[in-house]
């Protein structure tokens, strides 16, 4: 099956100004972002990701009145990101017309508010932004607030919670068929580490993947129960191979950010 790459551009907003920075700094105005949603339309691009980079760096809301505007110019579905902080932020912005919010400073501030939208709108509904530049001591970190704050935290976090949940599941798949119990043990293991890790997934990785991951655990604890050590070997390997894929094709690092 061919699979056609998606355009998706990013407008960037300053004061409602269309602009563009380098290194989050600087940003030089490139026009009305009205003019730029017609080109775009014209372009027939497949999505737009409009964003507020001044907004949570001047602890304000975002401008409902503009991104009204460039929604009824839009011909493609829209996401925006920018100074949202609660719940009824995302339904405004929905109602008027855009399908993803994005949450970046939000993200480290309130994480349980990603929760309370995917619960009222769905998790296809929010998306998460990492801001990543290095530190002073050429560390890459998450930063928040338009580049301005760091939180200390490292983009490769989720990549090592992976790496851990791969051994994890690797470890039970290798544990038969001579041990059984112990597969069950690692199992036990890896579905703790998995019912803490997936929520966060969701709004980095594809759907498809995290569901062959649960799939293949509910699989592999069906075949324990009937001692069907074949059919729990194939399941455990098919756990360890998902959790690869997220890790080496969905999850950010700096190779694949920069």
């Amino acid at each position: 099956m061919l699979h056609r790459p998606r355009l998706i551009p990013c407008m960037l907003l300053n004061h409602g100004d269309l602009v563009k920075t380098v290194r989050f700094r600087e940003p030089n105005y490139l026009g009305d972002p009205i003019n730029a949603m017609k080109i775009f339309n014209e372009k027939c691009v497949d999505e737009l990701c409009v964003q507020d980079i001044s907004a949570s760096k001047e602890g304000r809301g975002p401008d409902f009145d503009l991104l009204r505007d460039m929604a009824e110019e839009a011909f493609m579905p829209l996401s925006y990101g920018g100074g949202i902080t609660t719940l009824e932020d995302a339904a405004r912005l929905f109602h008027i017309g855009f399908e993803k919010v994005i949450l970046n400073t939000a993200f480290f501030e309130d994480p349980e508010l990603i929760t309370r939208i995917s619960e009222r709108f769905g998790a296809q509904s929010v998306t998460v932004s990492l801001d990543v530049k290095q530190d002073l001591f050429k560390r890459y970190r998450c930063f928040t607030k338009d580049g301005t704050v760091s939180t200390g935290q490292t983009p490769q976090d989720a990549a090592h919670r992976a790496q851990e949940l791969t051994s994890c599941a690797q470890a039970a798949a290798d544990a038969l068929p001579n041990d059984p119990e112990t597969t069950r043990q690692r199992l036990a293991e890896f579905e703790s580490l998995w019912q803490k890790t997936e929520p966060h997934w969701q709004f980095i990785a594809i759907h498809e993947d995290l569901e062959e991951v649960s799939l293949a655990l509910r699989e592999t604890q069906d075949a324990l129960l009937t001692d069907d050590l074949s059919a729990a070997k194939a399941a455990c390997d098919r756990i360890a191979e998902a959790v690869e894929t997220i890790l080496h094709k969905e999850l950010p690092t700096p190779g694949n950010i920069f």
